[in-house]
């Protein structure tokens, strides 16, 4: 199936999206726990290790590719930008989109520490509503986003439409079987502040896509 979107092309400036109800309260969630998600490659624990595996497929999935030095890539949920820190690294020009300010902060600070602060561009904004002219990005990466959107079609399509023809999208999803709920001691902990969370409404479990990823 081919995503397509006809829209008119925004200024890079302009990096700045109204915020509904749903997408206020995913980045109240974010920023409430700013430094766990920052802190989160970097544990001990088995939802770190899982988390780190998952970033070092995804970088390899990248690698695989070959794309040019210099190729302008767009990662969707940036998070804390240790992914977009490490794609700075290999040469390229990376646009770290999040809907949380500190997140941001906290990508700007990492690309800085890096050396890589000039290849790293931080940009507010929702996935459904991305401020970017129609194909520009050589790859667009979503990891670990579309169970937190409300409207996750919209947002793929908005990926398709700001990608090049024929670029690649890598796009990550929660998957039921993960390794994680088998060996995380913290499992059915996790799993019942995620039943909370969604009848607050503000995780959505989403299965639109069906992809062949590495376990998390």
């Amino acid at each position: 199936m081919t995503l397509s979107r006809s829209t008119t092309s925004v200024g890079l400036e302009a990096c700045r999206a109204p915020e509904p109800a749903h997408q206020s309260l995913v980045a109240e969630y974010f920023l409430a726990n700013a430094r766990y998600w920052k802190s989160i490659y970097e544990e001990g624990d088995v939802q770190s290790l899982i988390y780190r595996l998952r970033r070092e497929a995804v970088l390899e999935l990248v690698d695989r590719l070959a794309l040019p030095t210099g190729s302008r890539i767009l990662e969707i949920g940036c998070g804390a930008g240790s992914t977009a820190v490490e794609l700075a690294r290999r040469g390229h020009w990376v646009e770290a989109v999040d809907v949380v300010p500190s997140m941001l902060e906290m990508t700007r600070l990492s690309a800085t520490d890096a050396g890589v602060g000039r290849r790293v561009r931080t940009c507010l904004a929702a996935a459904e509503h991305l401020p970017y002219p129609n194909r520009v990005f050589d790859l667009v990466l979503a990891i670990g986003l579309l169970p937190w959107l409300r409207l996750p079609g919209e947002a793929l399509l908005e990926m398709a439409r700001v990608l090049q023809p024929n670029a690649p999208l890598i796009v990550t999803a929660d998957n039921r079987w993960r390794l994680q709920r088998f060996l995380d001691p913290l499992g059915f902990v996790r799993r019942l502040v995620g039943r909370v969370l969604r009848h607050a409404g503000v995780l959505r479990q989403a299965a639109l896509v069906r992809m062949d990823s590495p376990p998390e």
